[in-house]
């Protein structure tokens, strides 16, 4: 199975990069898979990753989260 995975932070480096209070280099990553699943991963950051108000590792996505101090609304879409 082929997954394609994008780094967020403040590294130029990154594929999604956000500046902000509280947001690590590479604060947490999203991995996109070939049954177009989409999980969001925290990378041991300081600030933490949050979904729907709470800390995560490791989560499907679908939902509201918090990178940092920045807010964001990521919904998944069931492709044809």
């Amino acid at each position: 199975m082929r997954t394609i995975v994008k780094k967020i932070g403040t590294d130029p480096e990154n594929e999604i990069q956000i500046n902000g209070k509280g947001i690590a280099e590479v604060h947490a990553r999203l991995s996109i898979n070939d049954r177009r699943a989409v999980y969001l991963s925290d990378t041991s950051s300081k600030a933490g990753t949050f979904v729907n108000g709470k800390w995560i590792k490791n989560v499907g996505l679908g939902c509201y989260f918090t990178v940092g101090a920045l807010s964001n609304l990521f919904r998944t879409e069931q492709l044809d």
